[in-house]
C-alpha cells in the first residue's frame, strides 16, 4: 500500500498551487506532516484490506491535505464490512473537507449505487487511479445540525430532498453511526431513507456533515 498525498503550502488556499507532492508508504505518513500540523493522520495498511479508521476531514484539513490517491485497488465487500465501511468513511470525511481522492477498484456491496453517488467513484479495476482534475461534486448528500434537531439535504437522485430530523434516538443513531456501529441498533427509518448504510451487522451514516460552504453557495 502506497498513498499519495498532496500538501499545501502553509498559508495556501484551497485549490491553489501545491507546495509538493509527496509518494510514501503508510508508516512514515507521521514523519511526512506539516510541522505543527496538529491532527495526527494514520493512513494505515494492513495484509488484508484498507484501514483508514483514523482519519477525519478535520484532520485532512488541519494537516494542510490537497488531495489523496490511493494506488492499491480497493473492493468493498459484504465479506469485510469493517475495511469497506471504513473506507466509504474516509470517502465521506474527505469530501466533506473538499479534499479530492482519487482510487481504482470495484463496489461489490448490496446497495442502489445511488446511495453512494455523493462520494468520490472509483475507477475501473484495469485503470491506474489518478487525482481528480477538481473535487467531486460537493454537497449531494449533507446534513447540519442545530439545537434538538438535524437538516439532511439529499440530492443523490437529482431532486432535492430535505429532512428534519427531531425524534432524540433518531439523531443519536445518525450521530453513532459516523463510525461504524452495530447495524441493530439503528432506526429503520434512517435506513429506508438511504441515510445509513447497513453491510453484514454493521451499519454507516452517509450523509457528511457541513462543514464550509462552497464558492458560489448556490452550488448546494
Amino acid at each position: 500500500m502506497s498513498p499519495s498525498l498532496r500538501f499545501r503550502a502553509p498559508g495556501a488556499a484551497t485549490g491553489g498551487p501545491y507546495a509538493r507532492r509527496i509518494d510514501t508508504t503508510a508508516d512514515d505518513l507521521d514523519a511526512v506532516r506539516e510541522p505543527g500540523a496538529g491532527a495526527a493522520l494514520a493512513v494505515i495498511a494492513e495484509p488484508d484490506g484498507f484501514a483508514t479508521a483514523e482519519v477525519t476531514g478535520a484532520g485532512l484539513e488541519r494537516a494542510g491535505v490537497a488531495a489523496v490517491l490511493i494506488t492499491e485497488r480497493v473492493v468493498l465487500s459484504p465479506r469485510d464490512p469493517v475495511m469497506s465501511l471504513g473506507f466509504l468513511r474516509f470517502l465521506r470525511e474527505a469530501t466533506a473537507t473538499g479534499v479530492p481522492v482519487g482510487w481504482c477498484g470495484r463496489c461489490e456491496l448490496d446497495c442502489a449505487p445511488v446511495l453512494l453517488r455523493h462520494l468520490p467513484p472509483p475507477q475501473p479495476m484495469t485503470a491506474p487511479a489518478t487525482i481528480p482534475d477538481g473535487p467531486h461534486r460537493f454537497g449531494l448528500c449533507h446534513y447540519r445540525a442545530g439545537p434538538g434537531f438535524v437538516l439532511v439535504t439529499d440530492r443523490r437522485t437529482g431532486r432535492e430532498r430535505r429532512t428534519t430530523l427531531r425524534d432524540p434516538e433518531v439523531i443519536g443513531a445518525l450521530t453513532a453511526c459516523a463510525r461504524p456501529a452495530p447495524a441493530e441498533d439503528v432506526p429503520p427509518v434512517l435506513i429506508a431513507a438511504g441515510l445509513v448504510l447497513p453491510v453484514a451487522g454493521q451499519a454507516l451514516t452517509l450523509p457528511y456533515r457541513l462543514r464550509r460552504w462552497p464558492i458560489p453557495c448556490t452550488d448546494i
